[in-house]
């Protein structure tokens, strides 16, 4: 009795084509949808460092097909509704074109070539993007002001590739929306919060136009962008320890601080969404493969001795002082203390205080923000990240887990 509930479940894990060889069953082919949502560095926007890094993709990666022929639908928008969502005639191959002179390619577009190229090899994709620049989360919310369409251009794309693909025969899918979102929102503490207000609303939007039971998960990076406030990069990742806790589907990228920025030190360059894209293919094959994803973060703080802080990490991580940037306290601060000396061991970070340690209330990571005059010494950040490599970035350096924006208390 129990045999075919099995094999239902089976083959929805099964790659494209694959479910017709079980017994009685025969299903459409499976075709998965990436959506990119956010603000101005989820829509490609890279200032000056805007570019074009490929235009022809591999077969099977696809996007809507619409008059501006380009995969960021929000060109149109500005808070307003998309003519670019209303006007999806069907689907066409994925290409890189510029959306403007300042939107080049996307986290999306080197996402799911990574994925094309590696796990999900002859996969059908479809992406689109629909994020709009300066948008704080809620205005990209369901019951945003009418004049905000975000939410309402992302369901009206859906819907327009749900009916192509039918048309075609085939299933679409949705497993997971990448989101960059938060420079707007620095001081918001429920940000993480918020942001998952708004998966689950895009996750009952996308259930009912596929009529899919899988989870819809939201991947959300940390913008390192921050001057001194740092509550919403906090919130973004509070939100995810409680979601590994609930088995939920929000899930911090991590922060950006190891991306290429633009001149501004707000927005990315072109090559920053790239790798950024190179880490969501990473992140969500994890999730595919094993149901969750971590960062690499704090987990405890405790007092082990009268000038000793022991700080656990969630893995073993190493320093990496890059060019010029030899950061005091490798980005570390104490809160209620001063800090007199650090050690990276495995994933122990040990603290030496210069005072008592049970004065100090509070371990900073990667909290000093902005200040002054921007520039590449003034990014928020740390110099610790993962010991373990997750394959390499396209220009052949390792991927590394960066430590999180994070505030962990002290264990009394």
């Amino acid at each position: 009795m129990r045999r075919r509930p099995f094999l239902l479940a089976l083959a929805s894990m099964l790659p494209t084509g694959c479910a017709a060889i079980l017994p009685g069953r025969a299903e459409a082919a499976r075709v998965l949808g990436v959506i990119e949502y956010g603000q101005s560095n989820a829509e490609g926007q890279a200032m000056q460092a805007a570019s074009v890094l490929r235009s022809e993709y591999p077969a099977g990666l696809r996007m809507p097909r619409t008059a501006s022929g380009n995969v960021w639908l929000g060109q149109a928008t500005v808070g307003g509704r998309s003519f670019e969502a209303d006007a999806v005639t069907g689907l066409t191959a994925l290409r890189g074109a510029m959306g403007s002179a300042t939107h080049g390619s996307t986290a999306g577009e080197s996402m799911v070539l990574r994925l094309a190229q590696s796990a999900l090899s002859g996969q059908e994709i479809v992406l689109f993007n629909v994020a709009e620049g300066g948008q704080k989360i809620r205005k990209l919310a369901r019951d945003a002001q009418p004049r905000y369409h975000g939410f309402r251009n992302l369901m009206r794309t859906a819907q327009a590739v749900d009916a192509a693909l039918r048309r075609e025969g085939k299933r679409y899918v949705v497993p997971v929306v990448i989101m960059a979102q938060g420079e707007s929102d620095a001081g918001e503490p429920r940000l993480g919060e918020l942001q998952e207000q708004v998966r689950a609303e895009i996750e009952a939007g996308i259930r009912a136009i596929t009529q899919q039971r899988e989870p819809v998960w939201l991947l959300s990076s940390q913008p390192s962008s921050f001057d001194a406030d740092s509550s919403g990069a906090r919130a973004i990742l509070a939100r995810h320890v409680q979601s590994l806790g609930e088995g939920g589907a929000y899930f911090c990228l991590g922060p950006t601080y190891n991306f290429p920025f633009a001149h501004d030190f707000l927005h990315h360059s072109s090559e920053g969404h790239d790798m950024r894209g190179e880490l969501y293919a990473v992140a969500f094959e994890h999730l595919r493969r094993h149901g969750r994803w971590d960062v690499l973060r704090a987990v405890s703080a405790r007092v082990a001795g009268p000038d000793l802080i022991l700080l656990t990490l969630s893995e073993p991580a190493e320093v990496e002082q890059l060019p010029g940037l030899a950061l005091p306290g490798l980005g570390i601060g104490l809160d209620g203390g001063a800090l007199s000396g650090l050690r990276v061991e495995g994933d122990i970070i040990r603290i030496t205080t210069d005072g008592s340690a049970a004065e100090v209330k509070a371990v900073r990571l990667g909290l000093d923000g902005h200040r002054g005059k921007r520039s590449r010494e003034t990014i928020p950040r740390t110099s610790i990240r993962s010991a373990a490599a997750y394959g390499r970035y396209r220009s052949g350096a390792p991927i590394r887990k960066w430590l999180c924006h994070q505030q962990i208390a002290l264990e009394r």
